[in-house]
This record gives structure tokens, C-alpha cells and sequence, in this order.
């Protein structure tokens, strides 16, 4: 899927520059919570909820469940939407990016993506 909006290519090379943001998107193979982020990372649950919605934000995970506890809170499991992100350097100094979305996600990512004014 051909990125074509600019904003949203920088936003996406933006967070893929980000190492933490990386790591963490490279782990949700398997699907994680913030708790399970914060955990896994050793960062404060504050730190764990700005990189997940900055991968939100981007387009590059998504929600796969939303939990409801026996007490009635609620949290969200995540993961990855993308399978393979390649961004491009042209010539003239433009930059194309393509996802390559998880078969799996599609759907929910078709979904929040229009949401965002994606194309």
C-alpha cells in the first residue's frame, strides 16, 4: 500500500527513526499490551503509552482486542499491521513509502486508516 499523503510518509519514517518505537514494533509479532510493552522494555507505563500511540498514530499497529477485566476495566491488545515498511529515496529527493500490511489486520487497518484521512 503506497503511502501518498507527506505528512504521514514523515510520520511514519519519524517513528521508524525512533529505536524503542522499532524494537517495539519488531516484537508485535506477537500481540502485546501497553502493560506487556512496558514490561518487556523496562519503561514506565507513561513512556510505554507515548511510543504505542506514536505507532498507532502511524498507521503501523493496530488494535487486535480489547479486553474487559472481571472488574469492567478495559484494556487494549495490540499488533503489528504491517509486515514489511520500505521507504524509497528518489532522485529529486522525494521519498515513497509502502506497507506491506499483515494479511491478518488488513481489515482493521483498512478501517482505522480511512479514519485518519488516510488514502
Amino acid at each position: 500500500m503506497r503511502i501518498t499523503d507527506d505528512k504521514r510518509k514523515y510520520d511514519i519514517v519519524g517513528v521508524l527513526g525512533d529505536n524503542v518505537c522499532l524494537a517495539i514494533l519488531s516484537r508485535m509479532t506477537n500481540p502485546m499490551s501497553v502493560n506487556d510493552v512496558s514490561d518487556a522494555f523496562d519503561i514506565p507505563l507513561s513512556t510505554a503509552y507515548k511510543y504505542i500511540t506514536a505507532l498507532r498514530n502511524a498507521g503501523l499497529i493496530v488494535v487486535k482486542e480489547c479486553v474487559v477485566r472481571d472488574t469492567g476495566s478495559k484494556y487494549n491488545v495490540f499488533e503489528s499491521a504491517v509486515k514489511a515498511v520500505l521507504i524509497t529515496f528518489g532522485k529529486k529527493g522525494g521519498v515513497e513509502v509502502d506497507l506491506i500490511l499483515n494479511a491478518d489486520v488488513t481489515e482493521k487497518f483498512m478501517r482505522y486508516w480511512r479514519g485518519l484521512g488516510g488514502v
